[in-house]
């Protein structure tokens, strides 16, 4: 209170409180009376003040969790709440990594203009979680939650031999193919194409419509064949192609199963029919089945 050389009083009081963001917009009264007015009945002095307050953004996004199928258009949400509500960046984060959203052929957004990210022909090099930060004239504001991306794509196989080739037809081996996925999400195959020097050797699993047989082919590893008691039949040019959730996928480069056995039996002929003593006699033995590796 300091006095005047009117005699009359000069008042203040002071209302100190540190400012946030849930005061922006809100109206502060402040009313003065005394004695005279209290007399006189008359209404007190009052004064309002709309306070604007401003901050950063708040960032939210969305969805948290989402799953496609390679090739997809994806649509990440970046929202928020700011004063003042212009921006004056805008950045994307995958796993920790600035997202280039300058390549437009991939993306769009991710700008001040449009601050949520399109994601244009999905592949699995676009997994991860993604962080939103954007940034007014106060400064910068992040997400606190992420988006996880989970891209689901074909897969890519490779096929390998439980036994090195070549192998002996008399050593009566059992064999193990194995399609091995090399990439691929997820990477289990549900179902799996045997190729014998590029014809269908096998689809597995085998299985129809009936209640016992569904149950006995979720058993089966469909990834796995078993060549038993292998023989020179099972000679050739072994591929595969494996299919997952999101489809299927190339077939595999061609691996040679090479299976060795010996020749048939021998057969010896001569000509001429009746040998006579002093005279040329010419002996020729022959085998139908040459074997392999061939006999000489």
């Amino acid at each position: 209170m300091a006095r005047e050389e009117d005699t009359t009083f000069e008042t203040k009081s002071n209302l100190t409180f540190e400012a946030t963001r849930f005061e922006n917009g809100r109206k502060f009264h402040c009313e003065a009376a005394n004695e005279v007015t209290l007399e006189t009945k008359d209404q007190p002095m009052h004064a309002t003040r709309e306070l604007e307050i401003w901050y950063p953004p708040i960032v939210r996004v969305e969805p948290r969790n989402i799953t496609v199928i390679e090739g997809a258009k994806l649509l990440l949400k970046c929202e928020y709440e700011s004063n003042p509500s212009s921006l004056k960046s805008v950045i994307w984060y995958r796993n920790g990594e600035r997202v280039p959203v300058q390549n437009t052929s991939h993306y769009e957004g991710g700008t001040t203009d449009q601050h949520s990210l399109i994601i244009l022909d999905a592949n699995g090099g676009d997994m991860g979680n993604y962080t939103c930060v954007l940034g007014n004239a106060v400064g910068n504001g992040s997400s606190e939650e992420s988006i996880d991306v989970n891209v689901l794509f074909k897969p890519q196989v490779r096929l390998t031999m439980s036994s090195p080739s070549p192998i002996l037809e008399t050593d009566h081996k059992n064999v193990t193919l194995t399609c091995e996925v090399v990439s691929g999400n997820p990477p289990i195959l549900d179902e799996v194409i045997w190729f014998l020097d590029g014809e269908v050797l096998k689809h597995l699993p085998e299985c129809n419509d009936t209640e016992g047989e569904e149950n006995l082919c979720n058993e089966v590893d469909p990834s796995m064949l078993l060549l038993q008691d292998t023989t020179k039949s099972f000679h050739g040019n072994y591929s595969c192609k494996g299919k997952n959730y999101a489809g299927w996928g190339n077939v595999s480069a061609k691996t040679e199963l090479v299976v060795n056995y010996p020749p048939g039996p021998a057969k010896l002929t001569y000509s001429p029919w009746r040998v006579v003593k002093g005279k040329s006699l010419v002996l020729s033995c022959s085998i139908k089945e040459r074997g392999r590796p061939e006999a000489h």
